[in-house]
């Protein structure tokens, strides 16, 4: 059986330098079924140029205004449900992952059907020894 379709969805108003940078870092996930969706909450910092130009197989939405975080990652939410998702993996622009960070979540996923929601271990950016969140 392949691997589940996992679609991440990244939101982002301005910040290139750090959009950039999460999809590089989203970018080396050691996944076979990633697809990456960028919602653009209105940027005026040229960020879905930027994105288009550096990461051309990154899918960009461009909300035209800022919808605010909820409706903004449900933009989304409702593109990646509709390509046939599986799982959907929700990240703001300022973050960063580790290369094995999806494959583990998927197993965890997999390994129980009643689990609804996986969340990995969240380092401080400038901190990494330092967790944030579990």
């Amino acid at each position: 059986m392949p691997d589940p379709a996992v679609h991440a969805v990244i939101l982002t108003l301005n910040n290139r330098a750090d959009t950039l940078e999460c999809l590089a870092s989203v970018g080396a996930l050691a996944y076979p079924r990633l697809r990456i969706l960028v919602v653009d909450n209105g940027s005026s910092d040229g960020t879905p140029a930027a994105v288009r130009e550096q990461f051309p197989a990154v899918e960009v939405i461009e909300t035209g205004q800022n919808l605010g975080v909820p409706r903004g990652f449900n933009v989304g939410f409702r593109a990646a449900l509709e390509a046939g998702a599986d799982y959907v993996l929700m990240l703001n622009n300022d973050t960063t992952v580790a290369p094995d960070m999806l494959a583990e979540m998927v197993r965890t996923a997999e390994a129980d059907r009643a689990v609804g929601i996986v969340m990995p271990k969240v380092l401080h950016y400038d901190h990494p020894d330092l967790v944030w969140s579990t």
